[in-house]
């Protein structure tokens, strides 16, 4: 098991985060948060950081260090807790990214699958 592992959550509810603490750690990620490093926020200390960077309303979970299995696994259970929900896998390349620019990032890759299914 590694060390990190755990869900970043942004935009959820108080209750749809309770649900979430039920499945395993989960760090809930703020909007102040919007310039940080993915790979950094589960070392956060809790030190004020400020943004100019504006998050979008969207509901997004971040699955950091999980195995593949136990991502499937959970997938339900996530999307049953939280409608609407992005979810994604942390990779190496996206660690490196802020949470703004990954958010933003996700959000364009949902609207391509939108368009590729209203195609068929």
């Amino acid at each position: 098991m590694k060390k990190n592992k755990c869900l970043l959550a942004f935009g959820l509810t108080n209750e749809e985060m309770l649900a979430l603490r039920a499945l395993g750690k989960v760090i809930e990620v703020k909007p102040e948060m919007a310039e940080m490093k993915i790979g950094k926020i589960p070392l956060y200390n809790g030190e004020e950081l400020t943004t100019e960077k504006i998050m979008p309303n969207e509901k997004v979970v971040l699955f950091h260090d999980f195995a593949d299995g136990e991502v499937r696994g959970m997938t339900k259970k996530v999307r049953n807790i939280a409608e609407g929900v992005i979810l994604a896998i942390v990779t190496p390349m996206s660690k490196q990214w802020s949470l703004h620019y990954l958010v933003n990032h996700l959000m364009q890759e949902r609207e391509l699958y939108r368009n590729m299914q209203k195609g068929r």
